[in-house]
């Protein structure tokens, strides 16, 4: 039979979110269990590597400054640094009996996290920046408000959960409360179904730094990976 898509895992626990770093040649996976699991993005036939960070649930994944590694952040207070070329991740900061609720880092190097209300600020080097600030969640960005617009006229039985604009052509990828996967281009041709609803919500979604690939996560750990010439083929074979 012929599938839109070129590789298929199941990590065996339930995905929570999906990241990729400031390259865009990896991905994050942050799991319920307190695992990991990165990935490249494009088709090299690697498996994902799983591995064990922190004690309870990862709540928070992103990429960091550097461009290849990223932050996250857990049920045990803990945020750690993450690089795919290196075998250790580093742990930048704990704080014992909270949450860490969000991470996020900057291009210039600034990197911070959000816990017990309160944001703190870490250098380049890990090192607190200033005093604790009152955190408030920041609002959607004008990007996200853009894709809620273009998707209020597509019509389905589930609302969408996730999406990932191409970097190099007029197209939108989008996940949805189901499992279903919709290619949406922005040039007035007709949305694709590239993944029928699975059950599983689209935890998910991201292109590979040159456009070749589609990796997507759903939250009962299936991970799918679509190429180009994957989406070719099924796309010919449909419509043929």
């Amino acid at each position: 039979m012929n599938s839109p898509f070129r590789r298929q895992w199941h990590i065996g626990q339930n995905i929570l979110s999906l990241t990729h770093n400031r390259r865009g040649d990896w991905a994050l996976g942050a799991l319920t269990d307190g695992q990991v699991f990165l990935v490249p993005t494009d088709d090299a036939g690697v498996e994902p590597y799983i591995f064990k960070l922190h004690d309870g649930a990862v709540l928070c994944v992103c990429a960091d400054s550097d461009a290849h590694a990223f932050l996250s952040g857990g049920d045990d207070g803990a945020v750690y640094l993450i690089d795919p070329q290196i075998a250790a991740p580093t742990l930048l900061a704990q704080h014992k009996g909270q949450r860490i609720e969000h991470v996020a880092a900057g291009p210039d190097g600034c990197r911070a996290y959000a816990s017990g209300g309160l944001l703190y600020r870490l250098d380049e080097e890990g090192r607190p920046l200033g005093h604790p600030e009152v955190f408030n969640a920041p609002f959607p960005s004008a990007e996200e408000e853009t894709h809620a617009e273009l998707l209020a006229d597509i019509k389905t039985d589930s609302p969408a959960c996730c999406v990932a604009p191409h970097a190099h052509e007029p197209l939108l990828a989008v996940g949805y409360e189901n499992g279903l996967i919709l290619l949406v281009p922005f040039d007035g041709r007709h949305e694709m179904v590239i993944l029928p609803p699975l059950g599983a919500r689209t935890v998910g979604l991201i292109w590979s730094h040159d456009g070749q690939s589609l990796l997507a996560a759903h939250e009962d750990g299936s991970v799918f990976l679509f190429t180009k010439d994957s989406l070719s083929r099924f796309i010919r074979a449909r419509f043929a």
